[in-house]
């Protein structure tokens, strides 16, 4: 099952709770929500590992280490290898991330050669552990853009928290853990999915589940009462 395979899942239930949205609280609130709570990392999980455009793996883990709030002190993937032989194309070299404000699909990552690291100045924000032999290669941002990276590289869910932020995207589940916490869960596969999003003190927000013979929502606010509750099911006449 590939990352693309549980993002559609997670895409179609997102649509499912943005309905729900709409007609409990407005397109707009609904839409925000989405926004706030869905890290723009999504979008990287969703893509390939590649550096200077050629493919050496998937994106399967991404965490963001932070000592205070809101600031990203580093950042650490997972990559697992399409070859064992891939891990020798990175050396030599100097892995640069470049657009990572944050860290989403427009994120690119580059070899860079040590005369481009002395031009650039770069210095090291965090590193990629390729699988399956565990070897790590140090993540370096150009010195200019290093301060924006430490106060931008993460947007989602918990994004003003202090501690770590873990993203675990393998085996059609999909997962975010803010120090510790799971934060929001989905799951999926050829016979539907479900989508959990949790609040700080662990209550379920938003809960949606979906299979071929229909859908249901609900969305929950922070007293515990239930503000959306929607059940449908496929009509089989049809």
């Amino acid at each position: 099952m590939t990352p693309k395979y549980w993002a559609r899942i997670v895409a179609g239930m997102l649509v499912v709770f943005a309905i729900g949205m709409l007609a409990a609280r407005g397109i707009h609130k609904g839409k925000d929500f989405v926004m706030d709570n869905f890290p723009a990392s999504l979008g990287l999980l969703n893509a390939q590992f590649r550096v200077d455009g050629g493919r050496l793996g998937d994106i399967q883990r991404l965490q963001f280490m932070r000592s205070h709030p809101g600031r990203v002190d580093s950042a650490v993937m997972t990559v697992k290898l399409a070859s064992s032989t891939d891990a020798k194309r990175l050396d030599g070299c100097a892995l640069r991330v470049t657009n990572g404000q944050p860290f989403g699909s427009h994120t690119r990552f580059l070899c860079a050669s040590s005369a481009d690291s002395a031009r650039l100045g770069l210095v090291p924000f965090g590193h990629v552990v390729l699988l399956p032999d565990g070897k790590q290669v140090t993540l370096f941002v150009a010195r200019d853009v290093q301060d924006d990276m430490q106060q931008h590289a993460y947007r989602g869910t918990g994004g003003n928290d202090s501690g770590d932020v873990d993203i675990q995207a393998a085996d059609g589940r999909f997962q975010i853990s803010v120090n510790g916490k799971v934060i929001v869960q989905a799951s999926g596969d050829s016979n539907g999915g479900s989508l959990v999003i949790r609040g700080a003190n662990g209550r379920p927000i938003v809960e949606i589940n979906g299979d071929s013979a229909g859908g249901s929502v609900k969305v929950t606010d922070a007293n515990g009462k239930t503000r959306v509750n929607i059940n449908g099911k496929q009509d089989s006449g049809k």
